[in-house]
């Protein structure tokens, strides 16, 4: 299938613990080997050395679970562990569709879709090659802004951050390291749930705009793990729970280096939290 404007070039990865079956092979002619190469792999593959190198190519990875012989526990032992490693989308692959509570799980580290039985092998071709392409598209937007002068109001800025919290460009700030070169806008819209750098929107989910939220009231404060815990699942902090605070952190970072924010702004404070590192305008 050709798809007009597409430049994807990379490889698509499909891990399959099962190996190479009938449905796999139909998987592999259904995609345009011009956009996409289909590589099959397992999960042995993200512990293979020089790993780092190996994924510069990978513009996406399915990943096919068996629900009868892996638990959701080890799903997301899998997830985690190739979200430590790349920043490319993953989708997952099962037969038997996964409850609402497992896709929350799911989404919260890092998932981006879901493929069961009932989807032909053509509209997970066009699933994958319309996010890819949406990235690309954005990647090049982003590249030629960056060559342009950012503008700055001080006094919108000034009065932008009197309107009330919830509302539109409640938060303006820009980055400590990059104002001398480029000042870079912040905002988070309530209404629709993103966090803005000049003129990228970055889209997030519930807990990852409480995170975003958090961070800009605390600028350039230590957020503790308790902290984080506290304001996004409420209940008791102990130190089982720091993985699940390290975890939504790792997310926000992930989401916003995916949507081509450069600029890095949150740094880990050891045995204490995180910081936000942002430069009031």
């Amino acid at each position: 299938m050709q798809m007009n404007g597409m430049k994807i070039k990379g490889q698509l990865l499909v891990v399959n613990q099962e190996g190479l079956d009938d449905n796999s092979e139909k998987f592999v002619k259904t995609f345009d080997s011009s956009l996409l190469d289909v590589k099959f792999v397992n999960n042995r593959f993200f512990s293979e050395t020089k790993i780092s190198e190996k994924l510069k190519a990978v513009k996406g990875i399915i990943l096919v679970v068996d629900v009868e012989k892996e638990t959701t526990i080890e799903t997301c032992a899998t997830i985690l562990n190739i979200r430590m490693l790349t920043n490319a989308p993953i989708w997952l692959k099962t037969s038997v569709a996964y409850t609402s509570i497992e896709r929350e799980v799911f989404l919260n580290i890092g998932i981006d879709g879901f493929f069961y039985e009932g989807h032909s092998m053509k509209e997970i071709e066009l699933t994958v090659l319309n996010l890819l392409k949406r990235m690309d598209s954005l990647k090049g937007t982003e590249d030629i802004s960056s060559n342009k002068t950012a503008s700055f109001s001080p006094m919108s800025a000034k009065s932008n951050i009197k309107k009330d919290r919830y509302n539109r460009n409640v938060h303006h700030y820009s980055n400590e390291k990059e104002v001398k070169e480029k000042v870079i806008s912040i905002s988070l819209d309530g209404e629709t749930q993103t966090m803005i750098f000049d003129k990228t929107n970055v889209p997030l989910s519930n807990k990852q705009y409480q995170l975003a939220e958090l961070f800009l009231e605390n600028k350039n404060e230590i957020v503790g793990y308790e902290t984080i815990y506290t304001t996004i699942w409420s209940g008791d902090y102990d130190i089982d729970k720091k993985n699940m605070v390290g975890s939504i952190v790792a997310q926000l970072r992930n989401k916003l280096e995916r949507y081509q924010v450069q600029t890095k702004f949150i740094y880990n404070v050891p045995n204490k939290g995180y910081r936000f590192v942002v430069h009031e305008a």
